[in-house]
């Protein structure tokens, strides 16, 4: 399987979790523990995932997706950029 199929699954996958989750709301950045995501991850497209998954914009985490963003990066504590989706479970 090449990397771009891989990274065309996940974005399919992030995208269909988002709209299951319905995470409609544009206010909503990345917090956790009362840290941003630039707290927690010291990669910026990591921190910009992030807060694209908690503000439920799917074209956004796309675009990172494709640009390079890793969905599977871990940033402080081991937190991955997609716990956004988790907390909006």
């Amino acid at each position: 399987m090449t990397i771009h199929k891989q990274i065309y699954i996940v974005a399919v996958a992030v995208l269909s979790l988002l709209f299951l989750l319905n995470t409609a709301s544009d206010a909503a950045l990345f917090r956790l523990h009362g840290m941003t995501a630039q707290e927690i991850f010291s990669n910026a497209k990591a921190a910009a995932l992030a807060n694209a998954a908690c503000k439920g914009d799917a074209s956004e985490i796309v675009h990172l997706v494709h640009s390079g963003a890793d969905v599977n990066y871990r940033g402080k504590g081991g937190i991955s950029p997609l716990i956004c989706v988790k907390q909006r479970w």
